[in-house]
């Protein structure tokens, strides 16, 4: 048999395994150089903290875009179709996953006014009510046991329905820089025993064993309660955010009264008769069911309710407390935030002890944002996610391709508004929509914390406040660093000039931010940063009402000699956002402001990352292609014959 040559072959198979071999060992260094680049040029960044729950640095997004969706159904349309990211206007609850609401109570609320004293000029007329003149809820038991009785629960539900909210307090949770929420004992959940406890031990008994309670003194007691019906009511009231079925409501208060042993008459009256009964005439009501409006600084409402020298069409319950008189004197008068929220906590619970106003019920309102491509929204009490704030602090989620890969900033954020500003004018403007726009554009020495109330730094980066006989001496430091959008420097002079110009125009003017002239002695600037400014005003919102304007730029704003025709088309401000365009009326196009005192370091131009997959494939094909050339060459010299089986 002969003998075959043993020699060194390679098999078709083989010379294709040793290909892909080479082809699959090319692909992993591919792989791995590619992953190299990238990781390079992307590390991975930590999301940056922010203060507390807002923040006053910013702002992270490139773009604010306003635009008109009108009316709630038009921008919940809007949102759920992504042409917005964040709309202003109440919301009906509808659960999603990529929309988060925002809840709180509304500024209104149904309360019941008490007439708890008597007044030394009361004069009975014929046709009024009768002359009750503070009997029988000039008792505090009495109204104490009211406010235990009523189940608030069950009239907000009976109100609003899901977005009804019971209350026993006139400043709601809402209202969280000023809201007290231990009032040492609930007025809420409807407990009728523990409020006959309350009666009897105030002296409310069946003197006459007839079945129903007399006052202390034996008098006999019938009970009146005056609401409006819905039906009655102006059309204002009608379409306001708390209106409801009244009647339903002056309803559940007379099963109540009669479940403690009272005698009540329930009688329904013209809006324009309750106001007259209560506010201007007769002041002679014993219960009146009443809507109630909270300010934007709630505490002031304390005072005009239950200060005893407060005047008569604000105190209509004619309530007269010599314990919280002092405490509101004394809170009045103070300049220290900590004292101020001590006092305010106090004032608030001696209120609740008294119950002269028993606050019912309010309820619920709604806004929203998507949640698919920003995050850290913040959700304003009271307003929602639709604020300054948020534009300052909201960022762009990770893997959003405008989201800059190491400072954390891009994006182009989308706002509806209900309705677009007529004018971009701070002396103008008086519209919330209008100053959602505005206070992204110009800044103010002192902002308000939205969440304790406190004053936050803007352009005065630090003061002080003294007593100077009857008046107050406030001392701004301003920022050093603080510049106009159109590239002039900020100065004292600005503040002087903003303070001077309001106060010489010929008002009255809307400028009510938050009053139509700025109450001040003098003002001196003392250097490019530093100014003074005496006021008599007094108190701790003294200070927001010398220093909560919009600072106007000296160098336009001088020349304009009738600011009530100009509707400043292009608003120059020191805020984060410039004005950039107005395309159509509808529409307005902000961008943020580089040099912003508290703005973000760092560039805002997406980085260019070159893609060298496509070299690295070209160049291992090549090799490939170049090693199978080679490894063929190596093969045919070295067997002559061709392939061996």
């Amino acid at each position: 048999m002969k003998s075959i040559p043993r020699v060194s072959v390679y098999s078709k198979n083989q010379t294709r395994h040793w290909a892909k071999t080479v082809l699959l060992c090319s692909f992993l260094i591919g792989v791995f150089l590619i992953g190299s680049v990238n990781s390079t040029s992307n590390p991975v960044v930590s999301a940056q903290p922010f203060i507390d729950t807002f923040a006053i640095n910013g702002p992270y997004i490139n773009e604010a875009i306003f635009g008109v969706y009108h009316g709630s159904d038009i921008q919940w349309a809007a949102l759920v179709d992504g042409l917005i990211d964040v709309g202003n206007a109440p919301l009906t609850l509808d659960e999603r996953s990529d929309i988060e609401f925002n809840e709180w109570e509304v500024d209104q609320f149904w309360g019941i006014a008490c007439s708890t004293h008597f007044d030394p000029f009361f004069v009975q007329e014929p046709e009024g009510p009768p002359g009750f003149n503070g009997f029988p809820f000039n008792y505090v038991g009495l109204r104490r046991a009211v406010a235990i009785a009523l189940d608030k629960h069950e009239i907000a539900q009976t109100a609003f329905g899901e977005s009804g909210v019971a209350l026993d307090h006139v400043i709601p949770a809402s209202f969280s820089a000023w809201h007290e929420p231990d009032l040492g004992l609930d007025y809420r959940d409807g407990d009728i025993q523990r409020a006959i406890q309350v009666l009897e031990a105030s002296g409310f008994i069946d003197f006459n064993s007839d079945g129903y309670r007399d006052a202390p003194n034996a008098t006999e007691v019938t009970l009146s309660l005056y609401y409006t019906p819905t039906e009655l009511a102006t059309k204002a009231t009608q379409h306001s955010k708390i209106a409801t079925n009244t009647t339903r409501i002056a309803e559940t208060i007379r099963e109540t009264m009669e479940a403690l042993g009272f005698r009540i008459n329930v009688f329904p009256v013209s809006e324009s008769t309750l106001w007259y009964y209560t506010h201007i005439g007769y002041r002679s009501y014993q219960m009146a069911l009443l809507p109630w409006e909270i300010p934007e600084r709630a505490p002031l409402m304390l005072e005009e309710l239950f200060y005893s020298f407060s005047i008569p069409t604000t105190n209509i319950m004619n309530f007269h407390n010599t314990t919280i008189d002092t405490l509101i004197e004394t809170m009045n008068a103070t300049i220290d935030y900590d004292d101020y929220q001590t006092l305010l906590s106090d004032v608030q619970v001696a209120i609740a002890q008294n119950q002269p106003l028993i606050p019912l019920c309010t309820r619920y309102q709604y806004t929203a944002q998507r949640t698919d491509r920003y995050e850290r929204w913040f959700d304003q009490p009271g307003i929602g996610a639709a604020n300054e704030w948020s534009f300052l602090q909201t960022r762009l989620k990770t893997g959003q391709p405008e989201k800059h890969p190491i400072s954390d900033v891009g994006g182009a954020m989308e706002i509806g508004l209900n309705d677009m500003p007529a004018t971009l004018n701070p002396i103008l403007a008086t519209l919330p929509d209008t100053w959602l726009i505005l206070d992204s554009i110009y800044s103010r020495l002192v902002r308000m914390d939205p969440v304790t109330g406190e004053p936050i730094p803007d352009l005065a980066q630090s003061w002080t406040i003294e007593p100077v006989g009857s008046e107050l001496q406030m001392t701004f430091n301003l920022q050093n660093n603080a510049s106009w959008h159109d590239g002039e420097i900020f100065t004292a002079d600005d503040v002087e000039f903003t303070y001077t110009y309001i106060n010489d125009l010929p008002g009255p003017w809307p400028l009510l931010r938050p009053k139509p002239y700025i109450d001040i002695s003098s003002i001196e600037v003392l250097n490019n940063v530093t100014i003074r400014i005496t006021t008599p005003l007094n108190g701790f919102f003294a200070l927001f009402d010398i220093a909560a304007y919009v600072i106007l730029p000296k160098h336009l704003w001088e020349g304009i000699l009738q600011p009530a025709y100009f509707e400043n088309p292009r608003p120059v401000g020191s805020g984060p956002f410039m004005f950039d365009k107005r395309p159509e009326p509808g529409l307005i196009y902000l961008t943020y402001f580089p040099d912003y005192h508290y703005g973000i370091p760092g560039s805002r131009e997406l980085p260019v990352f070159i893609d060298y997959s496509f070299l690295i494939w070209l160049g291992g094909g090549i090799f490939v292609i170049a090693l199978t050339a080679l490894g063929a060459v190596w093969f045919l010299r070295r067997t002559p014959h061709g392939f061996t089986n």
